[in-house]
């Protein structure tokens, strides 16, 4: 039987921050399955979070000195390839260990500044961010969060236009000026493109209302990079969602700026967690949770529901019924 999340298992799915996998081992749940994190000689490791030999959650035990996966509840060692190289019980040292004897490793990866896992042979690379590594950015994580929606509707909102007047009034939006902003969308290898101007609420970090450029480039299935343009300079945001499970998913921002110096990190921080905090009173409570591909399982606007109609279709020729 095909499962609604298998074609998802093609694709990188960030997991955790760089930083949260350290010494110890690190459990996640991508796509309804257990993962435990880890880092050995050759770097950040992703296991099937259960041991071969009685099922123990490896991500309840340690690292050791040598850079293995210790179980906690019989201390049979794995290295970073997942083979058991360690089996204290045994009386022999010498004793052979069963070829049974490893874990299902899944690829895992890092890259601006988090961990990516991949279940299956991916089809496409992770999306590019190019300013994490521009010495003329600052970039710092502002989101790392979970949501009880899926990672589809998630994504799907931060895609919708239409709805920062209503949900997001005086940061992103005017709700005296409703009218979705002409824009043009634009099919890509990875996904699609999309761009727009409009008018920045004076308020935020400026003094005065200003003209702002907004591109937009979706990598499917849950990832975008958003450049804002605006007469102080660039603010690049990278936001993409973690797929728990089917209801779940966890969300990263990671944002780059080129400009107000004098501005704390902070304060860009908490604006962004407040938006995402606006966000999630109505994901949370949509119906249903996940995003349902199909163009005829919701009703649609022509010009305001443009992008959705695209992203909608960007998964469904990925073959993603369900997201």
């Amino acid at each position: 039987m095909v499962h609604a999340a298998d074609p998802l298992r093609r694709y990188w799915h960030p997991v955790a921050e760089g930083r949260e996998v350290a010494a110890g081992p690190l459990g996640v749940t991508l796509l309804g399955e257990r993962i435990v994190l880890f880092r050995s000689a050759e770097g950040v490791r992703a296991f099937r979070d259960a041991c071969v030999h009685r099922g123990a959650r490896l991500s309840s035990g340690r690292v050791d000195g040598n850079g293995c996966l210790v179980c906690p509840y019989h201390g049979w060692s794995y290295d970073g390839g997942g083979r058991v190289v360690r089996i204290p019980s045994l009386r022999r040292t010498d004793a052979p260990i069963p070829t049974r004897a490893q874990a299902t490793v899944y690829r895992a990866t890092e890259r601006h500044g988090l961990v990516w896992v991949a279940l299956d042979e991916p089809l496409l690379p992770i999306a590019d961010f190019p300013e994490y590594t521009d010495p003329a950015y600052r970039t710092f994580v502002s989101v790392n969060a979970p949501l009880a929606t899926s990672a589809g509707r998630y994504t799907d909102n931060g895609l919708d236009i239409s709805h920062f007047p209503f949900i997001h009034p005086g940061a992103l939006g005017d709700n005296d000026d409703p009218v979705t902003p002409e824009y043009e969308i634009i099919a890509t290898p990875v996904g699609f493109t999309y761009s727009y101007r409009r008018l920045e609420q004076a308020g935020h970090f400026s003094a005065a209302r200003a003209a702002v450029t907004s591109v937009t480039q979706q990598h499917v299935p849950f990832t975008r990079r958003r450049v804002l343009t605006a007469p102080r300079g660039h603010s690049v945001q990278f936001i993409t969602a973690q797929p728990i499970d089917d209801l779940r998913c966890r969300v990263f921002a990671i944002e780059a700026i080129d400009h107000s110096a004098e501005v704390p990190t902070d304060k860009f921080i908490a604006f962004t967690a407040a938006l995402l905090e606006q966000d999630r009173a109505i994901v949370e409570n949509q119906t249903p949770l996940y995003l349902d591909t199909d163009p005829g399982a919701e009703l649609h606007m022509r010009v305001p529901d443009a992008v959705g109609l695209a992203y909608r279709r960007s998964l469904r020729e990925a073959g993603i019924a369900r997201a």
